[in-house]
């Protein structure tokens, strides 16, 4: 007899969380993330199908996200280590939130960004389920970047199936949208919504590797995890 009515063992056993979709967020500044948040919260029909998960590098402001997370409707897991290399160890924090997600999607999110348009983002991500007979997706979201040019890269969703399939890696780089945008155009797995959907915006941001190192380093090893898919 399991001490959760109507969940098996197996159930119990597998998940802590039972939820449609979980946010992934580094967040290292609490004011910032704090604009998120609340974009997220005024947008979003079923706060307590979602799991909000946080890795934290910021010791002097624990409390304020803990404190937060205990009146939020959205379920919550926190996780708190230094920052490393920091921007540099960033795909490290993105795969470690990752891996202990709940959600059928998993959003990676900047502390810095914010909702700024459509309805309801929780429905639009949802109606991107059975897509795909494997449900093996990414999801672009539309972003605008304050200079009225629209890009779809920055902030994408990823389906729980496309994870299983990376082995719990959201990416293996720190500009991780960079590296889910051309995976997901390689194999052809990509969903795209519209600003009607859901609009994002955030600062713009310096690049990590600089074009020698995607030449030497992000796109050969790129290359080299298509083919390994491609050859299952």
């Amino acid at each position: 007899m399991t001490s959760v009515p109507g969940k098996s063992t197996e159930e119990l056993l597998k998940n802590p969380y039972d939820v449609s979709i979980s946010l992934i967020i580094p967040t290292l500044n609490f004011e910032s993330f704090m604009v998120l948040y609340q974009s997220l919260i005024e947008r979003c029909s079923c706060p307590d199908d979602v799991e909000m998960l946080l890795k934290i590098d910021d010791i002097d402001h624990i409390s304020q996200y803990y404190s937060l997370c205990q009146k939020t409707p959205f379920k919550y897991k926190i996780i708190m280590y230094p920052s490393f290399n920091g921007r540099f160890s960033l795909h490290h924090f993105f795969n470690d939130l990752g891996s202990i997600s709940s959600g059928k999607i998993v959003w990676a999110l900047n502390d810095d960004a914010e909702i700024v348009g459509g309805e309801d983002w929780y429905q639009a991500l949802l109606k991107t389920r059975d897509s795909f007979k494997d449900n093996v997706y990414y999801v672009a979201i539309p972003y605008d970047n304050g200079k009225g040019t629209k890009q779809i890269v920055p902030l994408p969703a990823i389906s729980k199936e496309w994870l299983d399939l990376f082995e719990n890696n959201v990416t293996e780089f720190p500009n991780y949208d960079r590296w889910l945008h051309e995976l997901a155009k390689h194999l052809d797995r990509r969903i795209v919504l519209t600003e009607d959907d859901i609009l994002v915006t955030m600062p713009q941001g310096s690049r990590v590797l600089s074009k020698a190192d995607r030449k030497s380093i992000f796109y050969p090893r790129l290359q080299q995890v298509i083919k390994n898919v491609n050859r299952r």
